[in-house]
């Protein structure tokens, strides 16, 4: 791994001899430039910075920020990046390139989206005192939760403050309006799954704990590990959405969809897609809910 990050290293260098002894210039471009670690920051900073701020994501559409490895033009767009969002948590991707990250800009500030967030162990317990410190054991998609999301937002708005004074009262009103249309969507979806309250739903990827754990809900995620379930596991995961009468299986196109369609055709029910990594994370909150609403109201 070290030999490809600096042989990747050398090729960005090839690019722009001055990579490294940056003055963090934008290169004539009057907006902070932005990098962030995966789509739905991208959301919330474009929400908030709107038009003063451009954005450049690490991890593509359709890539797995657990096993994915930038190429020279992803790690180019760090060059003149004002600042980094990173989500902060056990994400496989920053855990393994945050470090060379900050390495290619070592000038540019970095926010961390889960300063203040609760964060759920693999129990969905929450995490306190030296366990939240470190966030070893931490469920890494926060950004499932919309209460989350609003903390997080919170984080992005006081980095954009801090690195652009001049504009503080425009990221506070942007932030303002982020935060009541959030919070407006969570007392909506709260309302919406009152009832259901305890059921459960099947996920190909956990991904929806913040979720559930915000709503009263049980996640059954068919991946172990990362990896295709075992023959023993699949047939428990059937067992148990028959006895559920779960008639509705999730799947995202980050993952193969094979397991869930064998599931899906075992319980009669239908795969519907639900990106975790969507750049409108609300959105897929919001869709998640209302189809096993719909689900359970039949």
């Amino acid at each position: 791994m070290k030999k490809i990050f600096f042989f990747t290293l050398l090729v960005i260098l090839s690019f722009s001899p001055s990579i490294l002894f940056s003055d963090n210039s934008n290169g004539g471009d009057l907006h902070p430039r932005v990098a962030v670690s995966i789509l739905p920051l991208k959301y919330l900073v474009e929400k908030i910075a709107k038009e003063k701020a451009s954005v450049s994501v690490m991890v593509p559409p359709g890539a797995n920020p657990h096993s994915f490895e930038p190429k020279p033009k992803e790690l180019k767009s760090i060059e003149n990046a004002s600042m980094y969002v990173k989500v902060g948590t056990p994400l496989e991707f920053e855990l393994a390139w945050m470090g060379k990250l900050i390495l290619l800009n070592p000038k540019m500030m970095v926010c961390d989206c889960s300063k203040g967030v609760p964060l759920l162990n693999e129990s969905l317990k929450v995490m306190s005192g030296a366990m939240a410190i470190d966030k070893r054991g931490a469920d890494p998609h926060i950004w499932t939760s919309l209460k989350n999301a609003v903390l997080m937002g919170k984080d992005v708005r006081d980095s954009l403050v801090e690195m652009d004074p001049s504009n503080k009262r425009f990221y506070e009103n942007n932030y303002a309006q982020l935060k009541k249309e959030l919070e407006s969507l969570d007392i909506r979806i709260k309302e919406k799954l009152k009832p259901f309250r305890g059921s459960s739903f099947i996920v190909i990827h956990s991904a929806w704990n913040y979720f559930s754990h915000d709503y009263g809900l049980n996640e059954i995620a068919i991946e172990v590990g990362g990896k295709e379930p075992p023959a023993r596991e699949l047939e428990a995961i059937i067992k148990e959405a028959k006895k559920e009468k779960i008639n509705v299986v999730f799947v995202s196109p980050e993952f193969s969809k094979k397991s869930a369609e064998v599931i899906a055709k075992e319980i009669g029910a239908r795969t519907v897609s639900a990106d975790h990594l969507a750049e409108d994370f609300p959105a897929q909150v919001e869709k998640i809910a209302a189809e096993i609403t719909e689900s359970y109201g039949k």
